[in-house]
């Protein structure tokens, strides 16, 4: 990872970029990475997850490890965990729109809402 100024600031092997956090681990042999600002190359989460969204324009990111997918807060705090059903709910398939409304695909093109504790509100 370089500054803007082309420092060497931290050395990762990036997993997942996109947004102002990107999922890193700190060899090729991991499945699973930990949260760290785009920006500054500061570790924001240790927490090691598989796959991972940021929608901080409303202080929540979506996480998965395993089965298992994750809402969490701006500081990676997990606020829900929730478990898929037999819809076989993808990471692709969950879109914050704020940071109490979550849409929520599922296989057979549906959808519903729900909030940042994984409750369904509609």
């Amino acid at each position: 990872m370089l500054d803007l100024e082309g420092n060497d600031i931290a050395k990762y092997k990036c997993l997942q970029a996109g947004g102002e956090y990107m999922l890193i681990k700190d060899s090729e042999e991991e499945v699973l990475g930990y949260v760290v600002d785009y920006y500054t190359g500061q570790v924001i989460s240790e927490d090691r997850y598989e796959d991972m969204t940021s929608y901080l324009e409303y202080n929540r990111l979506i996480a998965r490890t395993g089965q298992i997918f994750y809402i969490l807060d701006e500081n990676c705090e997990v606020l829900a965990e929730l478990i898929p059903n037999e819809y076989e709910i993808k990471i692709r398939d969950m879109v914050v729109y704020g940071e109490e409304l979550i849409k929520v695909y599922d296989a057979f093109g549906g959808f519903h809402w729900i909030n940042s504790k994984g409750e369904r509100i509609k």
